[in-house]
């Protein structure tokens, strides 16, 4: 097991948290409570929640990558 891989798997998941959680409601709330089109906080909302999701996978790739150093 790479200490080193773990410790970049809590980093991403530690990422994730802040931007899933204060971040949401931090700046994207009020993004979406704002004047600016429908479509545009829709794309907002979208994109905000891939960029959250590719942090897990990440943070789920470092911890494969860690546990199984032949795909390192």
């Amino acid at each position: 097991m790479s200490t080193t891989l773990m410790f970049v798997a809590a980093l991403w998941l530690l990422t994730a948290l802040i931007h899933g959680l204060l971040g949401t409601r931090k700046i994207l709330q009020p993004v979406l409570a704002s004047a600016v089109g429908d479509t545009s906080k829709h794309t907002s909302e979208v994109a905000w929640h891939i960029i959250t999701w590719h942090f897990l996978l990440l943070s789920g790739a470092a911890v494969a990558a860690a546990l199984v150093p032949a795909i390192a």
